[in-house]
C-alpha cells in the first residue's frame, strides 16, 4: 500500500495496480472506514485506489497517513458489509437499434451476435467503481472472449442507457455523453435518477447481472419508470 500526498488536503492511497475482486474489496473497505472518519471531507474510491479529501485544520497528512497505516497492521480487511452488498437484474435491449457496433464486436471478437449475448448474461459482474459520468458504473470483468479495444473515434454523444464494451470491462452510460465505448444495447433502467437523495442506482460493491428483452419490453420499462409507476427496487434479486 502506497500512501501519496495530493496538494494540501488529499492523499492517495494506493494498492496493487490490477483489475482484481479482492484489490477492490481493499479498497471498499478503506473507503469506509475513511468515510467514517470526521476529518474526511469526501472520498474517491476507483478499482485499486482511493483518494480522499481531507479537512487540514483537523487532521495533517501525516497524522492521516499513521493512522490508515496502523489500520493495515492492526486490523483484519473487512469485505463488504452486507448492508452495501446488492445484486441487480437489469434488462438490456440487444436488437439492432440499440446496438450499433454488434458488428464490429463481431468482427474483433470472431463471436456470433447471438454468442455475444449470451456470454453478457450469462456472466455475473462486480461494480469496481462509479466514474467517469456521475452514476457510470464500470462493471467487470469481461470473459476474456468479450475483450475488445474501445472505438478509435470516440463518439460526440452516446445515449442514455447505452451499455458497453471497452477492454475487459462492460458499463451502462447514465446519461447522454461523449464516449468511446463499443455499444451492443441499452438498458431502460436509469443509473442515474436526480430526483432521489442517493441519485446512484448502483454502489462499488454491487453484483450485475443482464437479460435480454425486445424493443417493446425496452419501451414499456422505460415509460414506466417516466410515468413512476416503475422503481429500481423490482431489478433487485
Amino acid at each position: 500500500m502506497k500512501l501519496t500526498q495530493y496538494g494540501s488536503n488529499s492523499i492517495l492511497i494506493q494498492l496493487k495496480e490490477v483489475i482484481d475482486p479482492e484489490v477492490n474489496e481493499t479498497v471498499s473497505w478503506l473507503n469506509s472506514k475513511l468515510e467514517m472518519m470526521p476529518e474526511i471531507v469526501y472520498t474517491i474510491p476507483a478499482y485499486n485506489s482511493v483518494t480522499a479529501v481531507f479537512n487540514p485544520g483537523k487532521i495533517s497528512f501525516d497524522v492521516l497517513k499513521n493512522r490508515i497505516k496502523s489500520w493495515e497492521s492492526k486490523e483484519k480487511k473487512n469485505t463488504i458489509s452486507s448492508k452495501e452488498q446488492r445484486s441487480f437484474r437489469i434488462p438490456v435491449c440487444y436488437e439492432e437499434k440499440f446496438a450499433p457496433d454488434m458488428e464490429e464486436v463481431c468482427s474483433y471478437t470472431s463471436l456470433t451476435s447471438e454468442q455475444i449475448i449470451s456470454l453478457h448474461t450469462s456472466t455475473p459482474f462486480k461494480v469496481y467503481m462509479i466514474g467517469f459520468i456521475p452514476g457510470f458504473p464500470y462493471l467487470g470483468k469481461l470473459p476474456d472472449q468479450l475483450r475488445c479495444k474501445r472505438k478509435e473515434n470516440p463518439r460526440k454523444q452516446v445515449p442514455q442507457g447505452a451499455v458497453g464494451l471497452a477492454g475487459s470491462q462492460t458499463g451502462i452510460y447514465p446519461a447522454q455523453a461523449p464516449g468511446g465505448w463499443q455499444l451492443i444495447g441499452n438498458s431502460p433502467v436509469p443509473p442515474l435518477n436526480l430526483a432521489e437523495q442517493n441519485p446512484f442506482l448502483f454502489r462499488m460493491g454491487d453484483t450485475v447481472r443482464f437479460y435480454p428483452i425486445s424493443a417493446s419490453e425496452h419501451s414499456t420499462i422505460a415509460t414506466g419508470f417516466s410515468k413512476g409507476q416503475i422503481t429500481e427496487k423490482e431489478f433487485y434479486e
